[in-house]
């Protein structure tokens, strides 16, 4: 694949051209089969930027086009040999031209957090200074491809991301059209696109650290249902190499735990994590919009008449995914609120009696923070600061909690 980027003030403009032996559809995020509808990706940064190292261009180029690539990538400024080594270790991809003089990125000294506005990345962010910088990615329409999913409210988060902007929050918007070239869409060309952003704006913001969402169960964990213990290093060798070592300071907390740091914090009420629903107010029946309302309202002590998950009916999205016999996504969630929450309506009840009627002492841990976490997802610099501001807000999981939740397996 040959790629060039066209810098026109704020805006990054990539181009692709496939050679004969690359695919047209490959593997993107999450593994999920990804093809390509255009060839061309518009990324607009917030102000006008010096041009970023080569090893951040590539690495930006390649989170963009890597389901595309079969063998070799070639960038418009020669990478360092110490990326093109290590992306030939991870990807089986040749990077090429290669400047032999050239030196990796140093890291600056900015922690950057890549955000969303929802729950676990409010409370990613809330353990950090609060003038520190805050990238948000904004999915745009397309100047050649029409929007195949208008019922997604980017503008909802948005009005989310502005609100903590406006307080004073040091907000950056990233906006880009890079999500409307895969299909299906809405999906990434590769998870870390997200950052892509942060990634370009690296060197304008001084970035040392990129601050992520992830959560205990989302890693420790296949994802609620059973304990699978430490997993690979994914990307976080390539983000290091360029400067922006990853740290992802919730993942030993459990989405119990980034919901009651998000409540506390200052932006709790306008937290966002549902795409759906109107610009004013979420879906409140999609699995999500269940689960974060579910664990909202087990932490503030129950439900009265009025709240949302009193109406569900069989048909909504978060009722029918757990209708049939478990084991289900995010199951020790559920089971942490369902065996703690008063009120529930006839529907909760039933599932309830699904997942045996579990009591609270099985998922006891779930409040408390996973300390050997702390090595795996904190880089040492930062990891005695982060930690003091988790356990501020958090205990720490006794021998017996760790045990506990080692031994989950549903």
């Amino acid at each position: 694949m040959k790629t060039q980027w066209v810098i026109d003030g704020r805006e990054f403009r990539l181009r692709f051209d496939l050679d004969a032996d690359d695919p047209v559809q490959g593997s993107g995020q999450g593994t999920m089969k990804v093809g390509l509808l255009s060839n061309q990706v518009r990324i607009t940064l917030p102000r006008t930027i010096s041009r970023p190292h080569p090893d951040l261009m590539a690495f930006a180029t390649l989170v963009a086009v890597r389901p595309w690539i079969n063998s070799t990538l070639i960038v418009d400024a020669p990478v360092s040999v110490r990326f093109a080594s290590m992306v030939k270790e991870m990807f089986q991809i040749d990077v090429l031209p290669v400047d032999h003089a050239l030196a990796p990125r140093q890291p600056g000294h900015v922690p950057v957090v890549s955000f969303s506005g929802g729950v676990d990345s409010i409370a990613a962010s809330e353990v950090f200074p609060d003038t520190i910088p805050y990238v948000y990615y904004k999915r745009v329409d397309h100047t050649s491809l029409l929007n195949k999913a208008p019922h997604v409210q980017v503008d909802a988060i948005t009005d989310v991301i502005l609100e903590i902007k406006n307080s004073g929050r040091n907000v950056q918007i990233v906006e880009s059209d890079l999500e409307h070239i895969c299909s299906p869409y809405p999906t990434l060309p590769h998870w870390f696109a997200i950052a892509i952003g942060a990634l370009l704006m690296a060197d304008d913001l001084q970035a040392g650290l990129l601050v992520m969402g992830g959560t205990l169960e989302t890693y420790f964990m296949d994802m609620g249902r059973r304990w699978l213990g430490v997993r690979g290093k994914g990307i976080d060798p390539l983000a290091e190499l360029v400067g922006i070592p990853i740290c992802r300071p919730m993942l030993g907390v459990t989405e119990i735990g980034t919901m009651k740091i998000t409540q506390e914090s200052d932006f709790g009420d306008i937290a966002r994590s549902c795409v759906l629903g109107t610009r004013e107010k979420a879906c409140g029946k999609c699995a999500k919009c269940v689960r974060k309302m579910l664990i909202s309202a087990t932490l503030r002590d129950g439900l009265d008449e009025s709240h949302d998950l009193m109406s569900l009916t069989e048909s909504d999205p978060g009722v029918k995914a757990n209708l049939a016999p478990p084991p289900y996504y995010m199951q020790a969630q559920l089971e942490y609120c369902l065996s703690r929450i008063t009120g529930l309506p006839p529907l909760l009840m039933q599932l309830k009696a699904r997942l045996g009627n579990p009591e609270t002492g099985p998922t006891d841990w779930m409040l408390s923070y996973y300390q050997p976490a702390s090595e795996i997802s904190i880089p040492a610099a930062w990891r005695a600061s982060v930690e003091y501001e988790i356990y501020r807000r958090l205990p720490r999981m006794s021998e017996k909690q760790m045990e506990s939740a080692r031994l989950f397996s549903r």
